[in-house]
């Protein structure tokens, strides 16, 4: 992997992460594409819950490898395998069914009696 990651033309400039000035809206290229800033807080961002959290520079070394290998993927044409396609389908249906369970869930109101009611009945919650 490591020859891999080196064989490809690979040029990344890594900014100030946290910077707000307009002049580091890029953190870093891969090939051409571009990491923004906004990208990549909003992707580090959503590692806020995670036990073992990266440091932003790990994390941003991450995102990098992340957009080499769909790069590759993406070279190599795997989008039109059935596999894939296969997998893209069953995310798809996975993210329809979180979406619609957690509006419903937002509906849901619970009051204090209602809950100390439903743990007398079942202690063992």
């Amino acid at each position: 992997m490591l020859k891999f990651i080196m064989r490809m033309s690979l040029s990344i400039y890594i900014v100030s992460l946290f910077s707000t000035s307009v002049f580091a809206q890029t953190v870093a290229t891969v090939n051409g594409r571009q990491i923004s800033l906004k990208e990549f807080k909003e992707k580090y961002k959503q590692t806020e819950s995670t036990f073992n959290r990266p440091t932003p520079e790990v994390f941003l070394e991450d995102l990098v490898r992340y957009e080499v290998g769909v790069q590759e993927a993406e070279k190599r044409k795997l989008r039109n395998d059935p596999i894939i396609k296969e997998r893209v389908r069953q995310e798809m249906y996975k993210l329809l069914l979180e979406n619609e369970l957690a509006k419903k869930i937002k509906t849901i109101q619970v009051t204090e009696r209602e809950m100390r009611q439903e743990y007398k009945k079942n202690p063992e919650i």
